[in-house]
Parts: C-alpha cells; structure tokens; sequence
C-alpha cells in the first residue's frame, strides 16, 4: 500500500512525503491536481530523516514542488498524485484514497426496461437505474404524488428511501450507512465514504435540512471522461424534499454558497 502526507501547502509551493511497501518511490515523478487539471509536477528525491529513522526505506521519500493555480481559493482542494498511480495524498489529512476502490454500478438496463413493461418495476424506480448510470446523477423526490383536492402528502423518510433504491441498485438488501458531513471541499465526500462504509458502491445519496445544488458533468463517471472539464455541467437539487444520488467517479462539485452541511447514505 502507499502511505503519505501533505505537511506544507502555501500559494506556490506544496511539500510532503510518499511510501510505498511494494517497492521504492524515489526519483519517481510526482504530480499535484485541481480537479483533474494538473497544477504542478515534481519528483520524490528529498531524503527525509525522521522517516529513515522510522524504518520507512532509506528516507528518500520527500517531495517540495512548485504549483501555479489559477485561483488562490482552489489551493485547499490540491491533491498530490504518484504518476501512473490512482492513488492520491489529500489535505487537509492527507489520508490517502483510491477510486477503484468503491464498486462501480453496472444495471442492466435492458432487463430493467422489460420488468417496467411487465408492472416488476415502478416507472421511477426505472428511470432511476437508467440515469443514474448514463448520466452520473439522480434526483429522487421525496414528496409522493397526490390525487386532486387531497391534503398534501408527508414527506418520505430519506433512509427508507434511499434503502429501497440502494437495494433495487444491489439487488439485494444493501449494508446501509448513514454519514453526517460538514463539507469543506468535494474530496471529503469520498474520504467520509470510505472511511465508514467496507467495498462501497461508488454511489451516495445526498441530503440535507436546507436546499443545495451540485454541478455534475454527465456521464463522467466512465474512464473515458475523466479529464473533462465543467463546461456544460448540469445542475442538480438536493435538500429537505430530494434527494441526490450521485456516482463518485462523476466530475462534480458544490454550487458557491450552497450548503455545506449534508446528510450521506452510503452502501455497500
């Protein structure tokens, strides 16, 4: 596994260390990335005693580059990358995180559109396996239909909402867990996930007490795409009555000024 952290972050320049157990790092490019975009590339070639004297190699593990943003507030959101890995140091704790890590979701979209004909599957609960894996993202109303002149509907509970789409999404009873998040920048949503949730499904869903938005750059969760950038980004709802159902691979990020404390539903 790698082990690593980013212990220096100023407007220019961002330093650390990085380890490996399978084999050694020095000399190995290193790059740092906002949003897909890279900021900046340097090497790992700085002997660093305290880890020599910790047993971690020879010590040759550091790393000091210089980065060039293109917005100061972008600089909490840099991630550090070891080239031609998918692993990547974070801040602010520098946990590293793997995306293949988290279970892609596959539907079979075709089976799904036969059961919806047949009455298996609600009309909803089909379209929400075909978006949901073609667009990255979907939102799911949390307030029932109602006949004409009836007294409005209660809101549904989220958890049991978001249980019984997870399980249509596993075809099983899903391991669901449930996350309070005070968001800082995008990335913790995937630290959070991870860090609570064993294998989970690359999909959350997302919600919260007050209304939020999220820019998501459609069907970007597939490899191909990884390097889009947010031109064309659609924008989807989250809060009280909605929740959002989300595929962390997506490029995606929080509208400015939209909420930052959010509720997650997460499975494996």
């Amino acid at each position: 596994m790698l082990r690593g952290a980013i212990d220096l972050v100023q407007s220019d320049r961002i330093g650390g260390w990085i380890y490996s157990d399978y084999g050694k790092v020095s000399d190995h490019a290193i790059l740092a990335f906002v949003d897909g975009q890279c900021v900046g590339a340097g090497r790992v070639d700085l002997l660093r005693e305290d880890l020599k004297a910790a047993g971690l190699g020879d010590g040759r593990l550091g790393f000091n580059f210089e980065i060039s943003l293109r917005e100061p507030a972008d600089l909490p959101r840099v991630v550090v990358k070891l080239d031609g890995s998918d692993l990547a140091l974070l801040q602010p704790s520098a946990t590293v995180a793997r995306a293949d890590l988290f279970q892609p979701i596959f539907a079979d979209l075709d089976r799904a559109d036969w059961m919806r004909q047949k009455g298996m599957l609600a009309p909803a609960e089909a379209a929400f396996l075909k978006y949901l894996q073609q667009l990255s993202a979907f939102d799911y109303s949390l307030v029932p239909p109602r006949a004409a002149g009836a007294a409005k509907p209660d809101i549904a509970d989220p958890r049991a909402a978001a249980q019984n789409l997870f399980d249509l999404l596993c075809l099983r009873r899903a391991n669901l867990r449930e996350i309070e998040l005070t968001l800082r920048h995008t990335e913790e949503i995937g630290l959070a996930v991870f860090a609570e949730s064993g294998n989970p499904l690359a999909v959350v869903a997302i919600h919260s007490e007050e209304q939020g938005v999220v820019a998501v750059v459609e069907g970007s969760h597939g490899a191909a795409t990884k390097d889009v950038n947010f031109d064309g980004a659609i924008d989807y709802h989250f809060g009280p009555d909605r929740l959002l159902f989300l595929d962390l691979n997506a490029r995606f990020r929080f509208a400015d000024g939209t909420v930052r404390k959010i509720r997650l539903f997460a499975a494996s």
